[in-house]
């Protein structure tokens, strides 16, 4: 049986019509698809046939397959790569972490001091072209991810210092930027030496890897390589077809040496309208949707005869992004302005109650409010204040113009808000905050975007002012802290930098004991509530899940695994066909 290793779990704020216990309980058995099987006894569900398709709405089209790059780091993308590229540990809805077919068992730590770990790779493992996956592959995720300019990488220049620095886009360096020594043991067996303990190593080679062989030798491989193509497998399901603006075909990966998945093909339609979603359901031109949660979409998913469905509250969380490119946005007495001048309680009142009256205003970066180790560090701007947002803008030396709207040298205070379009949950609340902000004295012009590009693409360029989008939730809140908020992270879309705040969340990392590191990461969010990053609003749930109940064995996982976490364990009920 699979040892999960459990991380602090959320208690969870649910809504279903089935609650997420029963919902999960007949395919949380510790195997996953999407190249994520675990060693668990490999028998199929009783009542489930080999054969048949499934058919799913997605909303974005990847610009690349390279999951692990800041660009391509988006959900759906995931649940295509999950599928197809190996990753060495899985995320279960319950917030335990288990090993992957990819794995001979768990990593383990084989000395304490200096901190080494070991990683066995399944003998059986091999891509699709019959290269086996080995630890050249490990090697490569390690190189493009440890924040070094590595021999033979591509150099950019550091914008303040002018000094050389790595020119790989990597999404996260966390864990791997910690590591002195890094070993090929074996063709199937790497070691990882790292210069004081690291309590997230589970986490490390836990997202889909791209092949070595092929990759590597690109002169720009890690970044570019497969903007096209995912070229290889070594997951349950390879690419068949892809016809760009229409749909991606995946069909089972013959070659895949774990438990052989049900469906024979799984079809991504590029439906990038979440609001005509549900009627792609009913019409069966999809089997299964996910979209974001509009109220509207809950209405009409519930009204769809032989429609399963289920909205679960999970770790992720919507937030408005600052821009410290922008000069005037770089002075804290103006993000202080927009923190004092926005009413998050009403945003919450209004998008996230008609799901959930559970539904509140996050007051965290690192901790969601139904996690133990939770502490509101926001309080202070808690209640709209319009007096202390217009006190903050007098004090630095703005004026309000004959149009209302504060300038200081000539500067207005009016900035460029976006989100990804279409998404009427989000657009309405840029309508709220603009309004609010108005108020204030600062003018907010919403400028969205849309196909082809996305929120990593526009995230990575910097192409914005303000920008509200959500991050989705992992079990090791320390490397996440990382990817968003360190100075170094690509992933770090606003170029915020806090030395206090990085040495925190570094130190966490290697904190053994979970009340202590918790008390570390809060110690780093209450620095950035002085600092003002971005504004946490509130928790959501991930994507309003629903399908043909025809199927079996589909459940949501509110980390970032998404609906795909057990796609190898879909299948079309007995009965069924």
């Amino acid at each position: 049986m699979v040892r999960g290793r459990r991380r602090t779990a959320l208690t969870g704020i649910l809504l279903a019509l089935s609650m997420v216990a029963a919902a999960c309980g007949s395919s949380d058995d510790g195997t996953a698809g999407g190249g994520s099987e675990t060693t668990a006894a490999k028998s199929t569900d009783s009542g489930v046939k080999k054969g048949g398709s499934i058919a799913y709405a997605a909303e974005q089209e990847p610009t690349g397959f390279n999951n692990l790059t800041s660009k391509d780091n988006l959900a759906e993308l995931r649940h295509i790569m999950r599928n197809i590229w190996p990753a060495a540990y899985l995320a279960r809805p319950d917030f335990s972490v288990v090993p992957t077919a990819l794995l001979d068992g768990e990593a383990k730590v084989t000395s304490q001091s200096p901190f080494t770990v070991e990683w066995k790779i399944n003998k059986d493992a091999i891509w699709s072209d019959d290269v086996p996956v080995s630890a050249d592959d490990f090697e490569w995720v390690y190189l493009s991810c440890n924040g070094k300019v590595d021999p033979g990488e591509p150099t950019v220049k550091n914008d303040k210092t002018g000094a050389a620095e790595t020119g790989l886009d990597c999404a996260s360096t966390a864990g791997y930027d910690k590591v002195t020594k890094f070993e090929k043991v074996d063709e199937k067996t790497v070691r990882m030496t790292f210069d004081e303990p690291y309590v997230e190593y589970e986490g490390l080679f836990g997202d889909p890897m791209p092949p070595s062989h092929i990759g590597r030798p690109l002169p720009d491989g890690w970044n570019t390589g497969f903007d096209k193509d995912p070229m290889v497998s070594a997951g349950p399901y390879k690419l068949k077809e892809y016809v760009k603006g229409d749909h991606f075909t995946l069909e089972r990966n013959e070659k895949w040496w774990g438990e052989k998945p049900n469906l024979d093909t799984i079809v991504f339609r590029e439906i990038p309208d979440p609001a005509t979603h549900p009627d792609a359901l009913r019409n069966d031109e999809v089997q299964v949707i996910y979209p974001q949660p509009q109220t509207d979409l809950l209405t009409q998913v519930s009204e769809i005869p032989g429609v399963e469905h289920e909205l679960n509250f999970g770790p992720t969380w919507e937030h408005l992004d600052f821009n410290f490119k922008n000069p005037l946005l770089a002075m804290l007495e103006v993000r202080q302005a927009i923190a004092y001048g926005v009413d998050r309680d009403r945003y919450v009142n209004t998008l996230m109650k008609p799901f959930s009256d559970k539904a509140k205003r996050l007051d965290s970066r690192v901790f969601m409010s139904n996690q133990p180790e939770y502490v509101a560090h926001g309080k202070e701007y808690a209640v709209r204040a319009p007096e202390k947002a217009t006190a903050a803008l007098e004090k630095a030396g703005f004026t309000k113009g004959a149009d209302g709207i504060y300038a200081k040298g000539g500067k207005r205070l009016s900035f460029r808000l976006r989100v990804k379009s279409p998404n009427p949950l989000r657009e309405q609340m840029e309508q709220l905050i603009q309004a609010d902000l108005k108020g204030v004295g600062i003018e907010i012009k919403i400028a969205n975007f849309g196909d082809p590009d996305t929120i990593g693409s526009i995230g990575a360029a910097g192409d914005f002012d303000l920008f509200i989008f959500a991050w989705v939730g992992t079990p090791f809140e320390v490397s996440a802290a990382q990817q968003t908020f360190d100075t170094a992270s690509d992933s770090n879309f606003g170029k915020y930098s806090n030395p206090e705040v990085d040495a925190a969340i570094k130190k966490a990392s290697t904190i053994l004991n979970e009340g202590d590191r918790a008390d570390q990461l809060n110690k780093a969010d209450v620095l950035m509530w002085e600092d003002l990053p971005n504004l946490p609003l509130f928790q959501k749930p991930v994507g309003l899940l629903a399908y043909k109940s025809t199927y079996a064995n589909i459940s949501d996982n509110t980390t970032s695994e998404g609906l795909f976490w057990n796609s190898s364990k879909w299948g079309l009920k007995a009965a069924a066909q």
